[in-house]
């Protein structure tokens, strides 16, 4: 009796730590989400160095994930979020609002694919 308590106290652990891994994501994903909008917003108007202060801002809190991405996400997805990044960097220093839209644009989607996988569904499970 004790070991099937065990057991049901374990899986609820994990349930709860699989919903709090979600909500999480969510929450940092959101955050970056608004950031790049702002740094958007910023770049159509031709103002390259605020927009990448708010391009700072959303890295900022990516980089305060820290080792907890490199953990639970896949290398390739880490990755792409830093050269994602990086690339935005690049076209906002070279004023170059149409290649800072593009790069967005990927960013955006990147994200948006991470915080889609980290949902749990019967794909993720089967």
């Amino acid at each position: 009796m004790k070991k099937a308590a065990a057991a049901g106290a374990l899986l609820a652990l994990l349930l709860g730590l699989s919903v709090w891994n979600t909500h999480y994501m969510d929450a940092v994903i959101r955050d970056m989400t608004e950031r790049i909008e702002l740094c958007r917003g910023r770049g159509r108007e031709g103002d390259f160095p605020s927009a990448e202060e708010e391009l700072s801002a959303a890295e900022a809190l990516w980089a305060r994930m820290g080792a907890y991405a490199h953990i639970f996400l896949r290398q390739t997805e880490t990755d792409t979020v830093e050269n994602a990044i990086r690339d935005v960097r690049e076209c906002l220093r070279a004023g170059d609002a149409d290649g800072a839209e593009v790069a967005l644009q990927w960013l955006e989607g990147r994200l948006a694919a991470m915080a889609a996988m980290e949902h749990i569904s019967w794909e993720s499970v089967f």
